[in-house]
């Protein structure tokens, strides 16, 4: 545990001296990372080197809609209207059936998923209800992960890099 903290307190020290001094390579960490891995911290950010642990890990459970992801159980749905609709992959999962994690996940996180592999965090959009759906489809990467945010008003979508 205090390994997870060092690691974190001197990746957030790399992240500061990039962003202020503009020197050295910045290292990208989630409040929830375990290892540090040098990765880019812009939207079009990539894994330099393999993915030994990652921030989250899950598995894809089902295809449909709604009454798919609605049947919770415990992975994601590949949301196959959704995925036509933005051009890649979609995958949602109610937070409380297993997506809770990816509340917590910040662009440079890493993520697998069994059967697709790695992936790392290149962007993230939260949208409240009412917003145009089409803000989902410029997002980066190849395939956006999503659950609901805890108030039940929106939502929060993850877009993924292969790693």
């Amino acid at each position: 545990m205090a390994l997870n903290r060092t690691a974190r307190r001197v990746a957030t020290i790399a992240l500061a001296l990039a962003t202020t001094t503009g020197l050295g390579t910045a290292v990208a960490a989630s409040s929830q990372a375990a290892t540090i891995s040098p990765i880019a911290t812009t939207h079009t950010a990539t894994a330099t080197t393999a993915i030994s642990a990652y921030d989250f890990s899950t598995r894809i459970v089902n295809e449909g809609g709604q009454a798919e992801i609605d049947s919770c159980k415990g992975g994601l749905t590949k949301m196959t209207s959704v995925t036509n609709y933005v051009g890649k992959g979609y995958y949602p999962i109610h937070n409380e059936c297993g997506g809770a994690p990816i509340l917590d996940l910040a662009e440079g996180s890493t993520v697998h998923i069994d059967g697709l592999g790695g992936f790392v965090v290149v962007e993230i959009l939260d949208v409240m209800r009412g917003d145009d759906a089409s803000l989902i489809k410029n997002l980066a990467g190849d395939i956006l992960l999503q659950t609901c945010h805890n108030s039940g008003n929106g939502m929060r979508v993850v877009a993924l890099q292969a790693a």
